[in-house]
């Protein structure tokens, strides 16, 4: 199956928006007693808002992509840099992408069409077992 440049598009985007809400901010689980493992979880979330969330091609298209896959979804980073959606981070390859606020718009659009109900299942589920899709809604 070939993956279309939109599908590319809406496939990084939507990867990126979720990781970054979801490793962006601090849920303090309920069996987390020690001060030490909130701290842990806060310096990476402001590691995440400082220098974006790492590339997870596996998890946001929920399989292992092809080599060609990858290559399509390099050269879509590339577009997305250059149209002002993200900024692409790391020393020889690309490691880490942070949106802007452009591209969070965009991946917000995403979802209220109904191409972006496949990209709920992205979203992980709470240590206490709460669903945290009701929430991104």
């Amino acid at each position: 199956m070939r993956l279309s440049r939109d599908t590319l598009r809406d496939v990084i985007l939507t990867g990126a928006y979720l990781d970054t809400q979801v490793l962006g901010t601090v849920h303090v689980a309920c069996t987390w007693r020690s001060e030490r493992t909130i701290a842990r979880a806060q310096a990476g979330a402001d590691e995440v808002r400082r220098r974006g969330v790492p590339l997870a091609y596996r998890r946001w298209l929920g399989r292992n992509p092809t080599s060609a896959e990858r290559r399509a979804l390099s050269r879509a980073l590339i577009r997305l840099e250059a149209e002002g959606y993200l900024v692409r981070r790391g020393r020889r390859r690309t490691s880490h992408v942070k949106l802007t606020s452009a591209g969070e718009r965009l991946a917000q659009a995403i979802f209220g069409t109904p191409d972006g109900e496949p990209f709920l299942w992205l979203l992980p589920e709470d240590v206490c077992g709460e669903s945290n899709a009701e929430s991104m809604r």
